[in-house]
């Protein structure tokens, strides 16, 4: 009889937040009704079967990326001690405008926040939220 093969540990977690960071990066980039699970599977290098061994539904997911896109955000220009001028500048610089999937999620999202299930909605105010108290920092 053949050993089984195991992962080693911390494998499932770390192809949990591959998935988290290619569907934060896809959510910035093509809004949240552009987010399939297939293709983002795939992109993650996975087969669209094992979405289900790390999320319970895709809300489950969009609302994690949303949360991991606002830590993302939550490191850049106004944690690493900017001034609010020099944030927004750099908001609005054409390299940051060029590639939302790096950008601020809030801004990416804006207008679909509201019309997605509670959990989604839920994620999306926390991360306003916290855009708002590291702008008031």
């Amino acid at each position: 009889m053949m050993p089984i093969m195991r992962y080693a540990d911390g494998h499932k977690q770390a192809v949990r937040e591959r998935i988290l960071r290619a569907a934060a990066a896809e959510l910035r980039r093509q809004g949240l009704s552009g987010i399939g699970i297939p293709a983002l599977m795939k992109q993650a290098g996975l087969t669209h079967g094992a979405f289900y061994s790390h999320f319970q539904s895709r809300d489950a997911l969009v609302a994690e990326a949303i949360r991991t896109a606002a830590a993302a955000s939550a490191e850049g220009p106004l944690a690493e001690g900017l001034s609010l001028e020099q944030s927004l500048a750099f908001y609005l610089s054409p390299e940051h405008v060029a590639h939302p999937e790096r950008g601020c999620v809030i801004a990416a999202l804006g207008g679909e926040g509201g019309r997605q299930p509670a959990s989604v909605r839920a994620a999306f105010a926390a991360a306003a939220h916290g855009l708002l108290a590291a702008i008031e920092r």
